[in-house]
This record gives structure tokens, sequence and C-alpha cells, in this order.
């Protein structure tokens, strides 16, 4: 009775959140709350084990790197390197696709995909306006933006939260996430960004000049000449990443914990820009997510208290007794649910199933833990909503004011998105379930 009512609270809370996500912190807390009350009450958990429960390592992660990313944000490398694209891409539609879709997948390897969206969009939609674009070119580019977001931040056990979560629960050590994921995920970003120049090249008619590319690279240069990259911040963070993912590496070896790392580094680097990194605590950081973060924790802590996602992890081992077909079906449950959910309550959900799973012995837990990842990729790549950026790319696309060339309002919105959405899910998901069933 206790499984069945934490079950019943966590999903309404979850598709609350989902369907009202201006009040999700409001929803999320209510759930825990409420989650909480029915585990101590009637389950006769501690409030001490629902706690210790909670993955504190990488709420530590999440927020040291959050605060690094938006101060070695402020050394202003990567608008410039934007404004050297722009200029290296010669105001080729093709060319702007693929550069800038690389810039974004690279730059999400590290960075969360919002700050990455923040400073490239800026200077794409200028460019974009200088240039006057087709709606159908629109569609694209920032479809393929969004994508290349989730999977560059998946591609590194530091880019996205699922992979966070996997490193800092100690699932899969760094170096082994990194040598599993980082060349798959770039394999696939190759695949689906060939299928975007092929589309490009056979439906997007884009017929800029050589006048209007000469004029709109001359007004970018013009608008974005006084940019200079600030050595002084931009020297120390390097310094500082560079500590940090040696300390990483060598993390099993050194006795250290990756959210302690993580927090050493980031004080390092706080102590060096002091002034800065006081104002970026005060005004920038995040704090919304990491509550949001440890209410859905708490939730999950509560519902492996109680023994409910063993026993849907012994259900899903009952219902497919081959090994392959088993990891075949979370993982796409695990792309379905993020696809609905997002990634954090997806993964949050799974990995507790995912452990029960490998436990069998059947299958290589970082094989699996991969696998996981690629899914909660396929997944947030499906809609737009899913997508941790994809809300964000709609209002700067909406509030830019870009025009197409027809002179009529850039759309960019759910619609637009899920033809692409559903190419991507495909690939990617197809992927994954390659390299897990290679692997086995």
């Amino acid at each position: 009775m206790t499984s069945i009512a934490l079950i019943i609270v966590m999903m309404l809370t979850l598709l609350l959140q989902a369907i009202i996500p201006t009040r999700k912190m409001l929803i999320i807390f209510c759930g825990a709350t409420v989650t909480i009350t029915i585990a101590a009450v009637l389950d006769n958990q501690s409030i001490i084990s629902i706690y210790n429960g909670v993955p504190w390592d990488v709420l530590v992660i999440l927020l040291g790197l959050g605060i690094f990313s938006t101060l070695f944000a402020r050394s202003r490398i990567f608008s410039y390197l934007a404004v050297w694209c722009s200029g290296a891409s010669k105001g080729d539609s093709l060319l702007i696709l693929a550069m800038f879709s690389a810039i974004m997948f690279f730059l999400s390897c590290t960075l969360n995909n919002l700050t990455a969206l923040l400073l490239v969009l800026p200077v794409l939609l200028t460019i974009l306006k200088a240039l006057g674009v087709t709606q159908d070119f629109i569609g694209l580019c920032f479809s393929l933006l969004i994508v290349a977001c989730n999977l560059g931040g998946a591609a590194t056990p530091i880019g996205d939260f699922p992979a966070i979560l996997l490193m800092g629960t100690g699932s899969i050590s760094f170096l082994r996430y990194l040598a599993l994921a980082f060349p798959m995920c770039l394999l696939i970003f190759g695949i689906i960004l060939s299928v975007a120049v092929y589309y490009h090249k056979k439906k997007v008619k884009e017929n800029t000049s050589l006048l209007e590319r000469s004029l709109a690279l001359t007004s970018m240069a013009k608008l974005y000449r006084n940019i200079a990259i600030d050595k002084t911040i931009l020297y120390p963070g390097i310094a500082v990443f560079c500590l940090m993912f040696g300390l990483w590496i060598a993390a099993a070896e050194i006795g250290l914990s990756p959210g302690v790392i993580c927090f050493t580094g980031v004080g390092i680097y706080m102590i060096i820009k002091n002034e800065a990194a006081e104002e970026i605590i005060r005004h920038h950081v995040d704090f919304e997510s990491i509550l949001f973060l440890t209410a859905l924790f708490l939730m999950v802590s509560c519902m492996a208290g109680s023994g409910l996602l063993d026993q849907v992890a012994a259900l899903l081992s009952d219902s497919f007794k081959d090994t392959r077909m088993l990891i075949c079906a979370l993982m796409i449950c695990c792309g379905i649910s993020t696809a609905i959910f997002s990634a954090g309550p997806s993964m949050a959900t799974m990995l507790p199933i995912a452990k029960q799973i490998i436990l069998r012995g059947d299958v290589a837990g970082d094989t699996v833990y991969v696998g996981l990842a690629l899914s909660v990729c396929a997944g947030s790549s499906f809609l737009l909503t899913a997508a941790t950026a994809g809300p964000l790319a709609q209002s700067m696309v909406e509030k830019s004011g870009l025009k197409t060339r027809e002179g009529s309002p850039a759309i960019f919105n759910f619609m637009t998105f899920i033809p692409f959405g559903i190419v991507s899910f495909t690939i990617i998901q197809l992927c994954g379930l390659a390299f897990v069933l290679a692997r086995i």
C-alpha cells in the first residue's frame, strides 16, 4: 500500500511540474514533503536514512561547476571564438550551420547547456539578422544547436546532470566514462550533422549573394571589434580546470571523491578572482536547480527505502529473461521518460533500477551507465520542452527580432523542432542500443 502511494505521488509530481513549469519549484517541494511524510509515518523510514540516500556529492559538483562556468565565461573566450567562426564561415549558411553546431558541442562538454547558449546565440543571431535567411534554415539551425548541446553534455562526466550523477555517485569513474561516452557522442554528432547538411542541400534554399555576405561580415566586425579576452580570468581558469581534470582521473588512487575535488578546485579559482566570484555567488548562481534536484533526490530516496525500485528491477528482470532485451527495455523506457519528464527526474529514478539489474552480474556496469546517459540524451532531443536549453533558445529567438528573408518574424518553437527531434531521438537511441549490444 505504501509503495503504491509513493509511486502515485511521484508520478503526479513529475507530471504536474512538466505541465506547469512556472510552478515546478512549488510542485516538487510539495511532492517531496508528502513523500517524506508517507515514508516516515506509514513505512517507518527514518529521516536520517532518507537524507543519507541523497547523493550530496552530485549537488556539490553541480554547484561548483556552475560557479566555475559562470566565472570562466567572463574571460570572453567563447564570445571571441564565436565571432572568429562567423568570419571564418565567410557568411556561407552551410559553414555557419556546421561551425556553430560544432562550437556548441564542444562548449557543452565542459559548460552547462544554458551557459553555452547564452554565450554563442547572441553572436549567431546577429549574423543571421545581417544575412537574411529563410524560415527553413532558422528551424534547422537552432534545432541542430539544441541537439549538439545535448550530445556535448553527454560526452563528458561534467557536461550535464546525468553524467555528473553517474560520476558523483561513484557509479563509474571519470576516465572510464570519458573513454566510452566521448567517442560515441562525437560519432553520433557527426551522423546527425551529416543528416542536417544533406537536408540543407536538398530542401533549404539559401541564395545569399556575395554582397550580402560581405555586408554582414563587415557589420559583425564593427559590432564586435572591441571584444578582448580577459587573460587574468582565462589563464587561472585553464590551470584550475587542468588540476581538477587530473585529480578526477586519479580520484580512485588518491582517495578523493569527485565532489571534494570540484569543491577544492573551484575554491582556489574563487580565491584568485575573489571580487568577481563574490558577485557571481550573490547574483548568478542557479540555486533553483540545486533545490529542485535536492527535493527530487529526497523523493527517490524514499522510494528506494521502501523497496519499490527493487521491485521494479525484479519485475523487469522477470519480464525480460534475456539480458540484451532487459537492458534495451530499460534504455527505451529511460529515453521516453526523459522526453516526458526531462533528464533529471528520469535519470535519478532509473539509476537505482539499473544498479539492481547490474548486480545480477550479466553485464558490465559501465556499459549500462553510458547506455542510460545516451538514452537520456535521446529523450532530451525528442521534444523542445525536454531539452534543458530548448525553452531558452525559443525565448532568445523570439526576443531577438530576427526576421526571415521574406520579412516575417522568425519562428522557433515546439512544432518547428519536432521533426528534427524525432530524427535525432531515433538516431541517438539506436546508436546507444547498438553501443550496449555490441559490448554485452
